[in-house]
């Protein structure tokens, strides 16, 4: 077992990045071959915004179609996604090879940042280098590095890595260098136009400048946080009203005694999936706890005695206690997010893609502890076996995502019973369509629908089927069944307004689009075909 140790310690930093992008790739090769899939057609291969270079189009919502009345989830706001797509474009067109190749390239960015980062944080480059790999091939990041869509969670990553890193670079002497302290600071605000829980990424710089920083004199650090303060405030009040932030949304969680247990019960599964990452699935959720019978009322009480006993027993540990700050506090956050904005019933969404900002403090905390005399000699074998089997089941992974009809197999297999299973069976319903099973697709689109629990959405989408089928009587009884459901969802009379064209009614098609564009005036769709009828048949 030393044996391992001596070897990687006789290699320089060079050769141990080397090897750590080699193993990376072979990880993620096989991703190469995946097609865009679920959330990558709306925010890449039909979004307007990503096709020319306007930098003005990367302040716009993520997803053009978001529509927060009938999703009832916010617009997201992600400029750096969004110009990252627009560079791809340039190069790629619609081509899925060159979106994936550079995801490839930011995870295997973020993991040498990672592994410079823990090397400088554990004064060890071979727990560095272990950490850094099992990150770079964790299976449970397939959905952060293999899905296109999941790349708003590699860049925020790469910038709040490169933010500390400068930060510690800053103040490790008596006098502040102003150069590394302005890079620190950019590298914030690349964090805050990543994704919004860059935010909290604030919160490292403090625990870094009071734990780990040994330099300037305290009498500084107000006025060294100042900009940083200053620009989270600036953020929070120019980003487009839509997408979420972090406000005053205590009084709607402190109004039910359960909603705590339940989001420890969120936290006790993604502590479970950081060790052991398997049955992974896009859609995974939990239920809400709702009673003291529940069993995960009691497992959450002793969840949050193990962290308290934790806090306490390693308080001492100041790189445990960091770690331990880094990876459950963002995601307590999210949680929260989810459980305000994604919650359908009594379920709650639980994105295994959360845990990729976040599993770099698991990372800390682990090999913070790991460096006792008694078992550290056996730390080098046990991190290679994982290593392998991390491998193995990344290609594994992969191949699922190749395959998108089994892709959306395995998510409604897993999550039989869900609330939110009507989202699987919508996106199968496209992938059957795509290769041209038209009853399996129909079949899915029907199931979709009736599991959303009367979603107009849904039934519009239904409708879409049938009339880019030709079946404009279905479509169009769908669609009066949708305008039941919500008299004031646009999408419905830009539908009607199509099918009425194909079925010759004119003045009925006019007055649909009319009443979309009334509703929601930048109807798109609605605004085009309204101008067309105007041109061929004047009134």
């Amino acid at each position: 077992m030393g044996r391992i140790s001596d070897l990687i310690s006789t290699l320089d930093s060079k050769k141990l990045i080397l090897i750590l992008s080699i193993v990376i790739i072979i990880s993620y090769v096989n991703s190469l071959g995946v097609y865009f899939i679920w959330d990558d057609y709306p925010s890449v291969v039909s979004n307007p915004r990503i096709r020319s270079l306007d930098l003005k189009n990367i302040f716009e919502p993520l997803y053009p179609e978001d529509n927060p009345s009938i999703a009832k989830v916010p617009a997201y706001s992600r400029p750096l996604q969004i110009a990252s797509y627009m560079v791809d474009y340039k190069i790629w067109k619609l081509n899925p090879f060159g979106y994936h190749v550079t995801n490839i390239i930011l995870h295997v960015l973020n993991s040498i940042l990672l592994y410079f980062l823990l090397a400088l944080l554990l004064r060890d480059r071979i727990f560095a280098f272990m950490g850094s790999a099992l990150f770079g091939t964790n299976p449970i990041f397939t959905s952060s590095v293999t899905y296109i869509s999941g790349r708003a969670d590699m860049l925020l990553l790469f910038f709040v890595i490169l933010m500390i890193v400068f930060f510690i670079k800053s103040v490790e002497h008596k006098k502040l260098k102003i150069i590394y302290y302005i890079l620190s600071f950019i590298c914030f605000l690349g964090a805050l136009l990543s994704r919004e829980i860059g935010a909290m990424s604030i919160l490292f710089l403090i625990i870094i400048y009071r734990w780990i920083n040994k330099g300037i004199v305290a009498k500084t650090k107000i006025l060294l946080y100042t900009p940083f303060v200053v620009i989270l405030f600036l953020w929070y009040y120019l980003k487009p009203s839509a997408a979420p932030g972090y406000h005053f949304i205590w009084p709607k969680l402190l109004g039910n005694i359960f909603v705590l247990p339940t989001l420890w019960k969120g936290l006790s599964i993604y502590t479970f999936l950081s060790v052991f990452p398997f049955h992974l699935h896009m859609g995974r959720s939990i239920t809400v706890v709702n009673s003291i019978q529940d069993k995960w009322f009691l497992i959450s009480i002793l969840f949050i005695i193990s962290i308290v006993y934790s806090s306490v027993r390693f308080r001492n540990q100041k790189l445990f206690i960091f770690g331990f700050v880094w990876f459950y506090v963002p995601l307590f956050s999210q949680l929260i997010f989810n459980y305000l904005f994604a919650k359908r019933g009594i379920e709650i969404l639980l994105p295994e893609h959360n845990l990729y900002f976040c599993y770099f403090g698991f990372l800390v905390s682990l090999f913070s502890i790991a460096g006792s005399a008694r078992i550290k000699k056996f730390v080098p074998i046990v991190c290679l076996l994982i290593l392998a089997s991390y491998v193995i089941l990344t290609v594994n992974e992969n191949f699922y995502w190749q395959d998108e009809i089994k892709f959306f197999e395995k998510n409604i297999r897993y999550n039989k019973n869900s609330a939110f299973n009507f989202v699987n069976y919508a996106n199968l319903g496209f992938a059957y369509e795509r290769e041209d099973e038209l009853v399996k697709s129909e079949k899915s689109f029907i199931l979709a629908a009736e599991k959303s629990g009367k979603n107009p959405y849904f039934y519009n989408m239904l409708a879409s089927f049938y009339i880019r089928h030709k079946d404009f009587d279905i479509a169009l009884k769908n669609l009066m069944f949708s305008k039941k459901l919500d008299s004031n969802f646009h999408n419905t009379y830009t539908l009607l307004g199509i099918v009425y064209i194909n079925k010759g009614l004119i003045p009925e098609a006019r007055e649909n689009f009319e009443k979309a564009i009334l509703v929601n005036p930048s109807d798109n769709m609605a605004n085009k075909y309204l101008e067309l009828l105007r041109d061929k048949f004047p009134e």
